[in-house]
């Protein structure tokens, strides 16, 4: 739904679809509306944020092959009547993904990848930046065909299938972690006591004077940033996303995963 008003597009009726239609329950009135502005497909994806719906992914009619799954990803404007292409999912094309939004953000979880694997990784999909951020997985199987509903800043992923045939009956309750939050902690020593993250700008206390190199990678493992800190504090300037941190000192060592909003 966007506001007072629930759309139904794209699927499969015979040969994939693109048509999309807009059901106003006060009149009980179907409209059509703007066709998907990317290939007639099915087991798409979609939610609304701000006012705007988003849709995309699944099986498209430009694929050569049922392995070959889509990555890309559409905004429709209802006050324009229009779809605009956004930037395609980072991760890996899939088909019955379970989509959501909270805050700012779409996620998207899991879906059937390629040869009818199923998948187990969350997107965060900023839709102000058109950027993705791949967060960490569900510590589970994956699975696609799964639902999902939001209750305040929780997400509840129920069910599912697992592509051999059977079907999961789990529910699994997803709290995004919010900007500065760190996770993934492994060290040889404490070195990291305290972190803030506001603005762009990572703040991080140590425990001690220290001498000590500080790498940053993305999570697809490019190093973005390596220098060489002395003190007991320092600060970063960092882009909205996701990036592993890795700090060495002589007698101790500490990585930790970073979220910036």
């Amino acid at each position: 739904t966007i506001g007072n008003t629930a759309y139904v597009g794209t699927g499969y009726l015979g040969s994939m679809t693109k048509d999309f239609w807009a059901y106003d329950p006060v009149t009980n009135v179907w409209t059509q509306k703007a066709s998907y502005g990317g290939p007639s497909r099915y087991s798409a994806s979609g939610c609304e944020i701000n006012g705007k719906g988003y849709l995309g992914l699944g099986w498209d009619s430009t694929s050569t092959s049922f392995t070959v799954m889509s990555q890309d990803w559409w905004e429709y404007d209802p006050l324009l009547n229009n779809w605009t292409a956004k930037a395609s999912l980072s991760g890996p094309g899939r088909r019955e993904a379970v989509c959501f939004s909270m805050g700012n953000y779409v996620y998207v979880f899991g879906g059937g990848g390629g040869a009818n694997v199923p998948l187990n990784d969350i997107w965060r999909y900023d839709a102000i930046a058109d950027t993705w951020t791949m967060l960490d997985s569900m510590p589970a199987s994956g699975r696609f065909g799964a639902s999902a509903f939001t209750i305040g800043n929780d997400a509840y992923i129920v069910g599912g299938g697992n592509g051999v045939g059977s079907y999961i009956s789990e529910v699994w309750k997803y709290t995004p972690a919010p900007a500065g939050i760190k996770e993934s902690k492994t060290s040889k020593g404490n070195i990291i006591q305290y972190l803030k993250c506001n603005n762009g700008l990572a703040q991080l206390y140590f425990s001690k004077y220290i001498v000590a190199n500080l790498l940053i990678y993305t999570t697809d493992g490019k190093q973005i940033l390596r220098e060489r800190i002395t003190g007991n504090h320092c600060q970063i300037l960092l882009q909205p996303g996701v990036y592993v941190l890795k700090l060495y000192a002589s007698d101790a060592d500490e990585t930790i995963k970073i979220f910036m909003d």
